[in-house]
């Protein structure tokens, strides 16, 4: 159980092959909106799913195409609990260090 929350404890280093696999021209523009709104976003799971599906949606997107991706840059992993739930409790300065880190911003 302890391995499946390591990026709770450990920074996650995910693969090139993991970010190339997930991350594409057609979601990156929604994970970079959302890098910039997580910096004043009330940091509640709610908030946090709101922002998700509405970037999803203003890039014309479905909600797992940017949930997935986004697992994998904090995670390094496709699968999680709710990633609102994660985000959460992550905490905004680490959830937003990896995005930085996975996008290259």
């Amino acid at each position: 159980m302890a391995d499946a929350a390591h990026y709770f404890y450990a920074t996650p280093h995910p693969s090139a092959e993991q970010l190339a696999a997930q991350i594409s021209d057609a979601n990156r523009p929604a994970l970079s909106q959302l890098y910039a709104e997580f910096a004043t976003l009330d940091w509640r799971p709610e908030a946090i799913a709101a922002a998700l599906r509405a970037a999803a949606s203003a890039h014309g997107l479905k909600a797992p195409q940017v949930m997935m991706p986004l697992r994998i840059l904090v995670a390094a992993s496709p699968s999680t609990p709710a990633i609102d739930a994660v985000l959460a409790l992550l905490g905004r300065e680490k959830v937003r260090e990896r995005m930085a880190k996975g996008l290259g911003l």
